[in-house]
């Protein structure tokens, strides 16, 4: 899941957007740590699937846990912030100066 919590940022705490796993909760430190799944069969629908994040080590588990005869799509979470950011047009550029412009003030 996606949160916004406070995180120490230097000697300031700042809002900042972080990923928690679906599964055990904890937050995924690394994007190689964590994948993003979703439901097949939903994405296919018009109104399209729910992500969910978990751990790597998570997986399996979180599968089991919401039922077998579904069929998880996933791919690994560093693909998935690419994959976002170009469905968004987003300027890599301009984003990184204005993350660091606003995480200055």
């Amino acid at each position: 899941m996606l949160r916004i919590v406070v995180q120490k940022v230097g000697e300031r705490e700042l809002l900042c957007p972080v990923v928690f796993c679906d599964f055990c909760g904890r937050r995924i430190e690394n994007a190689k740590e964590g994948n993003y799944e979703y439901r097949g069969e939903d994405a296919l629908r018009l109104k399209g699937a729910e992500v969910k994040f978990v751990h790597k080590d998570c997986c399996r588990e979180f599968e089991t846990a919401h039922g077998e005869r579904v069929i998880w799509y996933w791919d690994e979470l560093q693909a998935f912030l690419v994959f976002l950011g170009n469905n968004l047009s987003l300027d890599w550029e301009h984003a990184r100066e204005q993350a660091e412009r606003a995480a200055s003030l």
